[in-house]
């Protein structure tokens, strides 16, 4: 009986050794798995960790540009500030500075301040001399003055150039319009019966001016012109008597130009006596200079102006 005991605990013995065994032998099993998890778990990371590296904000395709559009739409801002140079040209050069500038990203060029003081439109130094030219053809448009000048003082007497003289100036400016205003020029226009031509006063005064340099405005119509001139206030317009005119004309035959910006012009006034010769009434010579009513801007039609009768020949 006793040996069966110490059989039976032996045998326990020996089986709660091997379970302890295998407790050991499993406790060191996880073990090892717990470390081998451990380290995949931290090389994980690590990976992940350089894998975040790389991907960092500074490095982000889309990070990166937002950042520089914006600082480009700045700089853009300060290209278009608004600036006080009035000089058109100048302007438009400081346009196309300003825009390599902000194209290469650098600062705008320094005339654009704001604050700059402007700079004259036209530099005194370098101003182009605007004083017109009496060519040919200026010349030419400016034969309804010379004849109207010349046909008046044919009827007052071969010098009787006067500008002074109210008679004088509305004989010179009733010829100009009869025969040289056409209908439908500046709101010119005829009366029903053809009768009467009517002018508004400023292109009277246009061709006024033209024939007597300074003239800026009209004297009052005289007595001994009222039968074939009038003024209709409530039109601020002229009525002028129809009328014929002769066989006359008169052409350019010579410029001269003066020292003093003026020119010595020379007419002549003829009939045709058949279709190959003419016959010369007389010889005028006018003297002309810049008109100075364009600038008042009395005058748009004519950019010079008589300023006296110099000769009369060959009558």
């Amino acid at each position: 009986m006793k040996s069966n005991f110490f059989i039976t605990r032996s045998l326990f013995t020996k089986r709660f050794f091997l379970l302890l065994i295998t407790i050991v032998l499993m406790a060191g099993l996880l073990s090892g798995c717990s470390s081998k998890t451990k380290q995949k778990t931290k090389t994980t990371e690590e990976n992940t960790g350089t894998e975040s590296t790389e991907l960092t904000p500074q490095e982000d395709p889309n990070k990166i540009l937002q950042p520089q559009e914006e600082e480009e739409g700045k700089e853009s801002d300060t290209v278009i500030a608004p600036n006080t140079v009035h000089d058109p040209d100048e302007s438009s050069d400081n346009s196309s500075d300003t825009t390599n500038n902000s194209g290469n990203g650098s600062q705008p060029a320094s005339d654009t301040n704001p604050t700059a003081t402007p700079k004259p439109v036209v530099d005194p130094e370098t101003e182009p001399n605007e004083t017109p030219e009496l060519d040919e053809e200026t010349a030419n448009d400016m034969i309804p003055l010379f004849d109207s000048l010349i046909l008046a003082a044919c009827e007052y007497g071969d010098n009787a150039f006067d500008p002074a003289s109210p008679d004088y100036v509305w004989t010179a400016i009733y010829l100009a319009m009869v025969n040289y205003v056409e209908e439908g020029q500046n709101g010119v226009y005829y009366t029903d019966d053809y009768m009467y031509k009517i002018v508004p006063a400023n292109l009277v005064l246009e061709y006024a001016s033209g024939m007597f340099s300074g003239m800026k405005k009209l004297p009052a119509v005289p007595d001994s012109q009222k039968s074939s001139t009038s003024y209709l206030a409530d039109q601020n317009a002229y009525q002028f008597a129809s009328s014929d005119r002769g066989a006359s004309y008169t052409v350019i035959t010579g410029i001269t130009p003066e020292n003093n910006g003026t020119y010595l012009v020379d007419t002549s006034l003829r009939t045709h006596s058949d279709e190959s010769t003419y016959v010369v009434h007389g010889n005028y010579t006018f003297r002309v200079k810049p008109n100075p009513g364009v600038e008042t801007g009395v005058s748009h039609l004519f950019p010079f102006a008589v300023t006296e009768l110099v000769t009369v020949s060959g009558q």
